[in-house]
């Protein structure tokens, strides 16, 4: 096996055009240097040194911008006869679940019900007695599963609900999840 003496000569590839390129270029670095030398032409003894004490003292002088939202010129509520960071504990919670499985009657001939999981929202008074009708706020997709735990809230109304005194501002905004295997052992 012997190596060929000769090899084709390579084509010749296409020469770029300098001249676009050098006009392209240009334009870029005239403009470059234009900072550089007008930053340069100025004597360096006119730049200020760092002082913080100035500008502490400038910063305590100046008024606040008037930007931004407009704000209340009332003084700041110290809290008030709702507290909005107050939630049920999970004993209270247990406790309304409890109060609320032993009224609710899973749907009869109901396939899966055990699968499914609805969330009731509901208001109740400072009496502890429901406020409004409760809702549907997140479905199990089922309707008949859902109307059932509605209607658990509601027959446990007739008697009322029982909540710690001293607490009903809480209860005002509630749900529950209504889980057959938590609630009904299931």
């Amino acid at each position: 096996a012997k190596l060929p003496d000769s090899a084709p000569a390579p084509v010749a590839r296409p020469k770029p055009q300098p001249a676009q390129a050098e006009s392209a270029k240009a334009p870029e670095r005239k403009d470059a240097e234009k900072p550089v030398k007008e930053a340069s032409s100025k004597p360096k003894s006119d730049e200020k040194q760092f002082n913080a004490d100035e500008i502490s003292a400038l910063l305590d002088k100046q008024k606040p911008s008037g930007g931004g939202a407009k704000r209340s010129t009332q003084q700041s509520s110290l809290g008030g006869e709702k507290d909005q960071g107050q939630k049920l504990s999970k004993s209270e919670q247990g406790a309304l679940e409890s109060q609320l499985g032993g009224c609710w009657t899973l749907p009869v001939g109901l396939e899966g019900s055990e699968n499914f999981v609805v969330v009731v929202r509901f208001n109740l008074d400072t009496n502890g007695k429901l406020d409004g009708r409760p809702s549907v706020e997140q479905s199990s997709g089922n309707r008949q599963f859902d109307e059932s735990a509605v209607r658990a809230v509601q027959k446990c109304d007739v008697a009322g609900l029982q909540v710690p005194a001293g607490k009903q501002d809480i209860w005002n905004d509630i749900r529950v999840t209504f889980d057959p295997r938590e609630m009904l052992g299931l």
